[in-house]
């Protein structure tokens, strides 16, 4: 009898487990069940580091002054991943151009949610122009490889001109201008501890 028992109740469990495990196989996030291609994919955060490199390039009529690069590495931040730092290019800016570009990895993100985050506490006015270009220039990347991002992080000040800047780039706050934004090209803009923060649409 008790080897029955212990049969039946063996069998229940088993029926148990094989109704349930396409819900007990699929990840969860967020309260929500995906299935395996549609779950979330890993936290990033991609750090832009802007630094005026003086004297270089100066000569006589020289065009090419000042000379602003920018350092673009990431890394995942999610528990229980590789969060090694993974260098991936740097964007040359002249007088305020893109002018030159070294990449030193590919970008190996497929469907990651990326936090893009300016890595300094000020920007200098001569940085401006080259963080708010490479910004956008890293959103597109982002883009191509189906991830998205989730936010970026800029210094506190000068937060109005770093806007301005992103108007050049044809990234506008709605209500802010007559032009006609695309709303599924959006970029969310935070200020590293000042609580500002400013949703920005593309301007087709």
């Amino acid at each position: 009898m008790l080897a029955q028992r212990i049969a039946i109740i063996f069998t229940f469990i088993c029926l148990f487990c094989l109704a349930h495990s396409s819900a007990f196989a699929r990840p969860t996030a967020g309260g929500k069940i995906y299935k395996d291609e549609a779950a979330p994919g890993p936290m990033v955060l991609m750090l832009l580091t802007a630094e005026r490199v003086p004297k270089y390039l100066e000569y006589s009529n020289s065009q090419l002054m000042p000379v602003v690069r920018i350092k673009i590495a990431y890394r995942e931040i999610d528990k229980n991943r590789d969060n090694t730092e993974v260098k991936y290019e740097d964007l040359w800016y002249a007088g305020g151009r893109p002018v030159g570009l070294e990449r030193y990895h590919s970008l190996d993100l497929h469907g990651s949610q990326i936090i893009l985050r300016v890595n300094q506490q000020e920007l200098d006015e001569r940085e401006i122009n080259p963080v708010a270009n490479s910004i956008v220039r890293v959103f597109l990347d982002a883009a191509l490889n189906d991830n998205s991002v989730y936010s970026c992080i800029v210094p506190n000040e000068p937060f109005d001109t770093i806007l301005s800047a992103f108007q050049n780039q044809r990234f506008y706050a709605p209500g802010t201008s007559d032009v006609l934004l695309d709303p599924s090209i959006t970029l969310v803009v935070h200020t590293q501890t000042s609580g500002q923060n400013r949703l920005l649409q593309f301007a087709r």
